[in-house]
């Protein structure tokens, strides 16, 4: 009797091949073929059923045929390593799933077993092994658990996962006949799990209610990623395969276009999940079986409100709750547009937060009316008492006050003018007077033959300002925060902060003085200097000062509201938090400022895209990576259209792109980018600014990721040369030129400029901020390579204690400290410890980063040096030349590292 296995082969073989074929010519290839008689009736039976079905459906109905005819060839009891089947419990384009128990003897357990199909692609079988992939990376108490793998005796791969006995979300909730609340709080669930694959560079593609099942314990667990996608360099598959295993009726419309899939096709997926507990059926209505209808519903129909659609079992009855709010959040997660979507999966489930605790959501345009209604919600008995007294006043005094307030307003809003205009006029006077006299300064005919830098013109332009119109303090603090905005600009932040504070000092001495200035003008007016002293503050370190500057000035404009500044302020204090703070605060408060700046003609301008700008920094600390650089590479391109390609925010956001495609792998774009803004950084800035300080350093990593030390350092060299102010970017160019000089061997020089760097942090952080972990460890490193293992590697045990408070265990923070700890062991000759801590780091890295990403490469290396100095040369060559070929396929042909490498190779094979 055949295998029924191979016999399926068979027909889906010789079915493929006909069915590419002309109708007029598949006879012929059917009885030229090895098929039997009854392998040929049933090819001749899915023809006709390929040709008489809809393109989609003719796929889903003839794998369903395959699945079944499959699974009779997987009987109970049958086993699978240590595990006898039971039944068969799912089935799908991806696979087929059975219920199994462990039959060995030693404890019982249930375990869900997913299979390959026989008939599988070798497409099909790469997704199935990366399905594998991703699982092991995935440890979070919403995802169902890989527990082992292996495969089927004619060699189909199999997945032994965790057996969830649960219902799929939405049958649960009609079930147990949950209300708004109790759904929404399973949804948060889902969000978090989401959350945690999109923080370990995984986007799961198919979110449906029947890859979320949800235990008797109400515990949710996220299934099935099967079609799930790693975003570290990988390219997405094609349209076909994409259609063949996502679900139409919860597929976003790039996945239904074919175009590339982010961590924004996750927040629709969500959007459409969370649109099924509301209504009990999907977005758009579709069955799966339906692609024409979901090709036009998905891409170009816009979805009806869940409080407008029509009601299926299993959703919320009462309409009116879901009005407002929950209609906008499902609006604004299921955009056409992905850009339009939620920025992140941790912002829906916010969103989602404040709905529950009634506080105004981010989908909803903010308006005074929403807010307070959102306030009142809050607190309904302290409301209605204020409102109260305040109706029966005002009702007392309004008709008696209105046409008296009438009158006053006109007059004095035609004197506001008038003292206005003649102000500003006076104020422009002032300023074009002071620019000419700066510029005179530095004339041939004034200067006599010196040479007048911009330093001296600034110095000038202050002591002029500050010995002049002391008559006239409100114009004196205009002119000195110009002045202050002209220091930032060259990178002189202490001196931009000190004029800042001046300016503020004027402007309270023209509110005593009572010059004419309006008490909203005036608040306005020091508001925006609050800001900018908050800016620069920042910028020379003080950051203490910086977050009271900040703080006033959002008291400041609660009382005297202005958008604009509003915004300015969120973003400001959202840049401050990211350098000192938590990343996903810091991005709650930018994406608050972000929405404001959505909300005028201009959408911000420049300061919108500033503040975008800062987005994707702190999306880059969290660390989301690929979501930095998505967000960064929008704000490139805006800037370029907007400024230029070489204005100084354009210049930033270059380097900004170029970090972020560093740290997911496209190594010869970032290249490009970082070295465009250096090179170009330095023909427009000193050696003081902050840009081309940012741009140098960025640049020099990414040769010191290539290997090559000697030009990373002597990039840097110009920097640190002559008198050098301790700021904070001082401190990072110490901090990489040490960490160079160590990977060059010359320790003493890596050392001293380790500590500088590490004693200016120190002065502008707390001991355990985390922009102080990479520079103590390292000089941790630089110490016990020179002689002071002891407190070296006390040093640092603390970064990764301190490490550990803040991110947890397995951050990848922690496995860069223990392959450092590893190095030390290596160094001091104890193999055996040097091998446990590298195994212990790389197997953390590997849960953020891919096997070929450089900084799980470094423990590549490390094995291969602890393997050399075991006298394993053997083993010591094999991994050297893996990491050679690895190298090869990531890095540009002229990366050092690989030269360095195949010398290492050569001298192995013939040592001297």
């Amino acid at each position: 009797m055949p295998n029924p296995k191979n016999r399926l082969k068979v027909i889906k073989g010789l079915f493929d091949l006909c069915a590419d074929a002309p109708v007029n010519e598949r006879d012929t290839l059917l009885a030229s073929s090895d098929a039997t008689p009854e392998e040929q009736h049933e090819v001749k039976r899915l023809l006709t059923l390929h040709n008489t079905v809809d393109s989609n459906a003719q796929q889903t109905h003839i794998i369903g045929q395959q699945l079944r005819a499959l699974s009779q060839s997987m009987p109970a009891g049958q086993m699978l390593g240590p595990f006898a089947i039971e039944e068969e419990i799912g089935q799908g384009g991806m696979g087929i799933v059975f219920r199994a128990r462990r039959a060995d003897g030693n404890y019982e357990q249930h375990v869900a077993i997913k299979i390959a199909p026989s008939f599988a692609s070798a497409d099909e079988l790469q997704h199935f092994h990366q399905e594998r992939q991703i699982l092991a990376r995935l440890q979070h108490p919403n995802i169902a658990t890989l527990l082992d793998g292996g495969a089927t005796d004619d060699c189909r791969p199999y997945l032994v996962m965790e057996y969830v006995a649960g219902k799929a979300i939405h049958e649960h909730c009609l079930a147990h006949q949950l209300g708004l609340k109790a759904r929404l709080h399973l949804f948060i669930e889902v969000c978090k799990a989401v959350s945690y694959a999109h923080n370990h560079l995984i986007i799961h593609r198919d979110i449906k209610p029947e890859n979320v099942l949800v235990t008797s314990q109400e515990q949710v667990k996220l299934l099935d990623f099967g079609i799930g996608k790693a975003l570290q360099g990988e390219a997405d598959r094609t349209n076909a395969t994409a259609l063949r295993g996502m679900t139409l009726a919860y597929a976003s419309p790039e996945q239904i276009r074919g175009e590339r899939t982010t961590m924004s096709t996750d927040v629709y997926g969500l959007g459409a999940l969370l649109y099924c507990l509301l209504t009990g059926h999907s977005p758009h209505g579709l069955d799966n079986n339906s692609a024409e209808q979901a090709v036009e519903a998905i891409c170009r129909t816009e979805t009806t409100a869940p409080s407008r659609a029509q009601v299926d079992t299993g959703g919320i009855e009462d309409r009116r709750s879901l009005r407002g709010d929950l209609d906008n959040i499902v609006s604004k997660a299921l955009r056409k547009e992905p850009d339009r979507r939620y920025a992140s999966v941790s912002e829906l489930q916010r969103d989602i937060e404040r709905y529950l605790n009634r506080e105004p959501v981010l989908a909803t345009p903010p308006s005074f009316v929403y807010r307070a209604g959102r306030l009142i919600a809050r607190h309904p008995a302290a409301s209605a008492l204020a409102a109260a007294v305040v109706i029966a006043i005002n009702l007392g005094l309004a008709a008696s006050l209105y046409l008296a307030d009438q009158l006053r307003t006109e007059r004095d809003s035609l004197l506001d003018a008038q003292r206005e205009i003649k102000r500003q006029m006076y104020t422009a006077e002032r300023t074009t007077a002071l620019l000419t006299d700066m510029f005179e300064a530095a004339s041939p005919a004034r200067a006599q033959s010196r040479t007048v830098s911009v330093d001296k013109v600034l110095e000038d332009g202050a002591r002029k300002i500050r010995e002049t119109l002391d008559n006239d303090p409100a114009v004196k603090s205009q002119l000195l925060k110009s002045l202050a905005q002209l220091n930032y600009n060259v990178g002189k932040y202490h001196d931009a902060a000190t004029l800042q504070q001046e300016a503020l000092q004027q402007l309270e001495t023209a509110a005593r003085l009572q010059t004419g200035l309006r008490v909203t003008e005036a608040a306005h007016m020091r508001a925006e200097l609050l800001i900018g002293l908050g800016r620069y503050q920042r910028e020379s370190g003080a950051v203490n000062g910086a977050a009271a500057a900040l703080e006033e000035a959002s008291t400041l404009l609660e009382q005297y509201p202005d958008k604009r500044l509003q915004a300015q302020a969120l973003h400001r204090k959202g840049q401050l938090i990211s350098r000192v703070g938590s990343p996903d605060e810091a991005i709650e408060v930018l994406n608050t400022a972000k929405h404001i700046w959505q909300q005028m003609p201009d959408q911000g301008g420049a300061l919108g895209l500033a503040n975008s700008h800062s987005l994707s920094n702190a999306y880059f600390n969290k660390p989301d990576f690929p979501m930095a650089a998505e967000t960064e590479s929008v704000v490139l391109a805006e800037r370029i259209k907007l400024l230029g390609e070489s204005h100084p925010d354009t210049l930033n956001s270059y380097r900004f792109v170029a970090r972020s495609y560093m740290r997911v792998g496209r190594w010869q774009e970032a290249r490009e980018l970082a070295q465009r803004a250096y090179q170009v950084s330095g023909k427009i800035f000193s050696t003081e600014n902050k840009i081309f300080r940012h741009s140098a350093i960025t640049y020099a990593r990414l040769l010191g990721r290539l290997g090559d030390f000697q030009a990373a350092a002597e990039v840097l060299n110009p920097f640190l040369t002559g008198e050098v102010r301790e700021l904070e970017t001082t401190a990072e160019l110490y901090h990489h030129r040490g960490y160079f000089n160590l990977n060059l061997g010359h320790l003493a020089q890596a050392r001293a400029d380790l500590e500088k760097a590490v004693d200016i942090l120190g002065k502008i952080y707390p001991h355990n901020s985390d922009s102080t972990f990479l520079p103590r460890a390292n000089l941790g490193e630089a110490m016990a390579v020179t002689g002071d293992a002891a407190s070296g590697i006390e040093l640092i045990n603390q970064v990764k204690q301190e490490n550990i408070v803040q991110y947890g265990a397995d951050d990848y923070g922690v496995a860069s400290w223990n392959l450092r700890l590893a190095r030390i062991a290596l160094h001091t000759g104890k193999l055996q410890e040097a091998s446990e801590l590298n195994q212990l780091s790389r197997s953390i890295n590997l849960k953020t980063f891919s096997h070929d990403h450089p900084i799980v490469l470094q423990n590549d290396e490390t094995e291969m040096r602890i393997a050399l100095a075991q006298g394993d040369t053997l083993t010591a060559i094999e991994l050297c030349k893996r990491l050679i070929e690895t190298y090869e396929g990531i890095f540009p042909r002229d990366a050092p590292i690989i030269g360095r490498l195949q010398k290492l190779l050569r001298n192995m094979r013939n040592p001297v």
